[in-house]
């Protein structure tokens, strides 16, 4: 695979860098801006299986393309990279600003575990969303107060779609 620049749009937007990923002697290795790192991995169909940071623990992912937007899932957490030159045409996630949380993904409400007048602390789950056959947990940016939710379980949502609005610091 050549070298691509690519951008961290969710959960966090962050500055662009390079990467590549190559194999050898078994073992996947990817290489980024600031070292390589190597991961011994155990497929299953291609996009999803088991891999492990050299010393580190076993962790499960699966990634899909969507569009030129590479959808990474480790662990449970949800990563979205852009390619570095489409960053600037792209709207930013909505949970970005202002505590809102919104749909990093097209999906279904499976569970709304937050109600209006709640008090949330920052990383705390507030909307369990499946999309491709996974659960997401949506979490809150920072501490605040629920002013509205605006989904319900089963309810199919667009990406960028908002889902709760908050008030940041209450």
């Amino acid at each position: 695979m050549s070298q691509r620049r690519i951008q961290p749009h969710y959960p966090t937007p962050g500055p662009a860098f390079s990467y590549e990923v190559s194999e050898e002697n078994g073992q996947v290795l990817v290489h980024l801006d600031s070292g390589t790192v190597a991961l011994d991995v155990a497929q299953g169909d291609g996009s999803a299986g088991w891999c492990r940071p050299a010393g580190g623990l076993l962790l499960p992912f699966a990634y899909a393309w969507v569009g030129n937007d590479l959808h990474l899932w480790l662990d449970g957490d949800l990563f979205i990279f852009q390619p570095a030159e489409q960053r600037s045409r792209r709207r930013v996630d909505a949970s970005a600003a202002g505590g809102n949380i919104a749909s990093p993904v097209p999906g279904k409400i499976s569970k709304v575990l937050v109600q209006v007048g709640d008090t949330v602390e920052a990383d705390q789950a507030v909307i369990i969303l499946e999309s491709m056959k996974m659960e997401h947990l949506l979490k809150a940016n920072g501490a605040g107060t629920v002013v509205r939710v605006l989904v319900e379980e089963g309810q199919q949502v667009d990406r960028s779609g908002l889902l709760v609005e908050m008030s940041m610091g209450s």
